[in-house]
């Protein structure tokens, strides 16, 4: 009875918590709303739109109706934001240029890329771009590098050095925890199961990392030399001596740098640039407030509209997070079903999850393809289950720098025989027949577990390769001729086929116009953006749910709670190597 109390209380007690804060939460929503909803920014002449980059990078954010009273209270920027606060930028013929403030940003190459091209339009108009930051990294200073002019702090200095990629192995760990993993897989490049397997790269996932991150760095020498008329055999050599980590005079006399200052001395850079007069200062709007500038060209109401679905995070077959197969395959058929709905442009940015989910939304982007085009816009990511459901589309367009291919699938099942024994715990299973208890984690799979398990896993891959056939026109074996998991650049990926054309999501709708035959239609995107409030409330509600046992929390503590509740069967690209 006393257990139950408590049981009862702790109930009562979380509810009304809850409760409360749900209140205070959508009370400063209703405020928020209020407040955005009437918000209208004019631009005055001799503006500059000031893009201060810090922070991470994504596809899309979480609208946040609060952001307009602080700057601080971004949860993050969102490329759909930057790209269409450019192109206004563009329109606007009271901006007359852009500064760009750079700060440490957490993204990858091919959404640099994406923001770069973007910026290099927006430059063609004859209007001025100006980079700032207090230190270049290789990312930075290549974003930097689309600037008529690039300035830097007086102590800062450019980390040129070249390009390395990192991955964190844990086997000796696990051995020393007592978790084993029990791998299958098809693919000699598959190397997602090698942090869990291995204490270093297989010769064929560093081959293929090797590959890709020379692939990606040839890209930047090769837009950094024509930007800056710097010779690639020069910013080779820049690279190999060091200097620029050390010596600021020699960032200028490089001529990676146009000069160096202060930071409050860019405003009398940007009077400069724009001829104003002795005393006077530009207007500048923040990233903030060029997303509440008015766009008539871009909101102009019309019949025929381009979807725009956006679908980016690990692939899952349920939760609130990532991409949830069940809903986006419901979301895909709504798109289907919406005659003014000309075409759809699938952003994709993903390195994979789950093979199932994959399945499912392959099948309805097929159903989808019968009907009006669809075309992939592929981000940092397009991977693995990424691909899978990018495969059936009439058109792909990626990124140099995109991560792709990766055709493969792998299972990893972790055992826990050795850890259950050092904590004192056992378990017996009493089973009608031989298979009954293969789905025990205590101890390891029996033989003919295991040749159920590789049987799935290999049924799997030739499904995979299938829908990659038919969906790019190609031959099984061809297709298998650059599978076997292997990662590809979208650069190399043009090449053997499994891309159509290099370009950023401008390109892909373009391509989505034209194929549709509908010009004249208007950009419309999915799914609904959540905003702040509704995020902390999720989060909010999963903390709140019922407390880990002793043995889960154990898992969590060890790091292999996450792949206990991994499918068992996966279409994932190897890990994310850090690209530096």
């Amino acid at each position: 009875m006393k257990d139950f109390m408590k049981i009862m209380w702790a109930t009562v007690v979380g509810l009304v918590v809850f409760t409360i804060i749900t209140t205070v939460l959508s009370m400063f929503a209703l405020i928020g709303f209020a407040a955005i909803g009437s918000a209208k920014t004019e631009v005055k002449p001799n503006s500059v739109y000031h893009l201060e980059l810090k922070g991470t990078i994504t596809d899309r954010v979480a609208e946040n109706p609060l952001a307009m009273l602080s700057e601080e209270m971004g949860t993050g920027l969102g490329l759909e934001d930057i790209l269409a606060s450019i192109e206004k930028a563009e329109k606007n013929e009271n901006i007359k240029g852009i500064y760009l403030d750079i700060n440490a940003i957490e993204t990858s190459y091919a959404t640099i890329q994406e923001i770069r091209d973007a910026l290099n339009e927006f430059r063609e108009s004859g209007k001025f771009i100006v980079a700032y930051a207090d230190n270049y990294t290789t990312g930075l200073y290549y974003l930097a590098s689309v600037a008529d002019k690039i300035y830097m702090n007086t102590q800062g200095v450019i980390d040129w050095r070249g390009m390395s990629g990192q991955a964190v192995f844990f086997k000796d760990l696990l051995d020393k925890l007592g978790v084993r993993m029990q791998i299958f897989k098809v693919g000699t490049y598959k190397s997602a199961v090698e942090p869990f397997t291995a204490m270093e790269m297989s010769d064929a996932n560093r081959e293929q990392t090797m590959c890709y991150i020379n692939s990606i760095w040839n890209n930047i020498l090769d837009d950094i030399s024509g930007a800056r008329s710097i010779s690639k055999e020069q910013l080779l050599a820049y690279a190999d001596n060091g200097l620029l980590l050390v010596d600021t005079d020699e960032c200028v006399k490089s001529g990676m740098v146009d000069s160096v200052l202060y930071k409050n001395d860019m405003e009398q850079v940007l009077a400069s640039m724009m001829q104003l007069e002795e005393g006077k200062k530009p207007a500048k709007l923040s990233h903030s407030k060029m997303l509440e500038v008015s766009n008539d060209e871009l909101t102009a109401l019309a019949a025929d509209k381009i979807a725009v679905y956006y679908a980016e995070g690990d692939i899952v077959d349920e939760g609130k997070k990532g991409i949830v197969s069940g809903t986006v395959a419901k979301d895909l058929r709504k798109l289907r079903e919406d005659d003014n709905v000309k075409a759809v442009v699938l952003r994709v940015n993903s390195g994979g999850g789950s093979a199932f989910g994959s399945e499912q939304m392959w099948y309805e982007i097929e159903q989808l393809k019968a009907v009006k085009p669809v075309v992939v816009s592929m981000g940092d990511y397009a991977a693995s289950g990424g691909y899978y459901i990018s495969c059936a589309a009439n058109y792909i367009v990626a990124q140099p720098a995109t991560l792709t291919g990766s055709i493969g699938i792998f299972g990893m099942i972790p055992e826990f025989e050795k850890l259950a024994k050092r904590i004192g715990v056992s378990m017996e299973t009493v089973s009608t027949h031989k298979l009954g208890g293969m789905d025990n984690f205590i101890k390891p799979m029996n033989n003919d577990a295991k040749a159920i398990m590789q049987r799935t896993i290999n049924d799997g891959y030739e499904l995979f390769v299938k829908r990659c056939a038919d969906g790019r026109g190609m031959s099984t074996d061809a297709i298998k001729a650059i599978a076997e998991g292997r990662v590809w650049t979208g650069e190399d990926a043009v090449e053997i086929g499994l891309v159509d054309a290099l370009g950023g999501i401008d390109d892909a709708i373009a391509k989505a116009k034209e194929l549709a035959g509908a010009e004249d239609a208007v950009v419309a995107t999915y799914p609904k953006k959540k905003n702040v409030f509704e995020e902390y409330l999720a989060t909010f509600t999963e903390m709140a749910s019922q407390p880990a046992t002793p043995i889960e929390q154990l898992k969590k503590s060890i790091g292999v709670e996450y792949i206990e509740s991994e499918p068992s069967v996966q279409a994932r690209l190897p890990y994310y190597i850090e690209i530096e």
